[in-house]
């Protein structure tokens, strides 16, 4: 942990210098919009205020190691007359991490008409070396992981629709993924041979966003709100038949003193037989993607933050989540613990663009996190 520590801390202290130039570049093209414009004759770019970033983000979390990710993110031109604070964006990112972990794929998050149609595609493909903790609070593996090794692709496009209320979308998703597990299972077994799987799942989601929020990269007031039921199957082309529910909530607070207070709400619910990379997960920062899983789960967590410099911010966060095989144990199941602090720099004032880092503890030992964005936003 201490090897994950300093190697953040160096990348970190790399970030105010690439930010500086970021920022530099595109106050240099606004600034010559603006005398374009005040030149009788001459031709204003009608992209002017578009920008390509080719992004280094270190990485470090507990489920994939410690590496670093490029990505080239393309912030789209802000349109005249537009009432939303949305910021478009498109990219290719790539990475590798030190469990011999890489990924590579490409997004678009748009915003459209004056925000009335919201469509959102992600692709990518990778391998991952993880561990299997089993499923329940109970589980034998709880404490003694086992390796398995995941490559597989992901598709999942998004399109919604602006309602008469302004402020709630509603449209539908689809989603695919398709992987080879291949675990290890020497660690129960010397001498074992590997065990390996091919599964896919599918599936057509019903998606709802109320969402009031000013900013979508790093809000300070409003509320957002994001609920998706799916049904998965065969005749979608998956290879496992159940429903899922997913509920996101989230509400932000600006405070005196350049504060901002935020608390989220999650509840993940399955119902029929999803494999296990599927189940309803704990979303905290200090474990790992895969160490809380079953049927159904629930998680709150707050954050307090501080704009303490200019563009720097300090934050503190902590929360808590269950899980259970039916929802009625959701009240009994043993709680899990999270909390921890964090720095964020804003690479760009105008659209809200922050990156950090983040120490989080859980489960009694220290994880770190890069972080570009809001955690609590997705």
């Amino acid at each position: 942990m201490v090897v994950l520590l300093v190697a953040c801390l160096i990348s970190f202290s790399a970030m105010p210098c690439f930010a500086s130039q970021v920022i530099e570049e595109i106050e240099t093209v606004e600034d010559d919009a603006k005398e374009s414009k005040s030149i009788p004759g001459k031709i204003v770019p009608a992209k002017a205020d578009a920008r390509f970033l080719p992004v280094p983000i270190p990485i470090s979390n507990p489920t994939v190691g410690t590496g670093l990710a490029v990505a080239l993110i393309y912030l789209h031109p802000n349109r005249e007359g537009g009432t939303t604070g949305s910021t478009m964006t498109s990219g290719v990112a790539g990475m590798y991490t030190s469990t011999e972990t890489w990924a590579a794929g490409g997004f678009h998050d748009g915003y459209y008409w004056d925000d009335r149609i919201r469509f959102r595609a992600s692709a990518g493909y990778g391998e991952f070396h993880l561990d299997y903790f089993g499923t329940g609070s109970d589980s034998p593996l709880k404490d003694n992981p086992l390796s398995f090794k995941a490559k597989g692709v992901m598709v999942t496009p998004r399109l919604l629709f602006r309602l008469p209320g302004e402020k709630w979308y509603l449209g539908g998703q689809y989603s695919y993924l398709g992987v080879d597990n291949v675990f290890d299972l020497s660690s129960l077994v010397p001498d074992l041979p590997d065990f390996q799987t091919r599964t896919q799942t599918s599936g057509l989601g019903l998606v709802g966003v109320y969402d009031t929020r000013d900013n979508n990269l790093w809000p300070s007031k409003g509320t957002w709100f994001e609920g998706t039921a799916s049904a998965y199957g065969e005749y979608v082309g998956g290879d496992f038949n159940y429903r899922k529910m997913i509920l996101k909530f989230a509400q932000y607070f600006p405070l005196p003193h350049a504060l901002t207070f935020v608390y989220r709400l999650d509840g993940q619910f399955i119902d029929g037989k999803a494999p296990f990379y599927e189940l309803s997960r704990i979303r905290l920062r200090g474990y790992s993607g895969l160490q809380f899983l079953d049927e159904q789960s629930v998680t709150a967590q707050a954050e307090l933050r501080w704009n303490v410099y200019k563009k720097w911010w300090v934050l503190g966060f902590a929360g808590a989540g269950r899980i259970a095989e039916d929802i009625g144990d959701l009240t009994s199941a043993p709680g899990n613990y999270a909390g921890g602090g964090g720095i964020r720099y804003m690479i760009d004032e105008k659209r809200k663009l922050t990156v950090g880092i983040d120490f989080a503890y859980a489960g009694g030992e220290g994880s770190v996190y890069i972080q570009i964005g809001d955690w609590l936003a997705n």
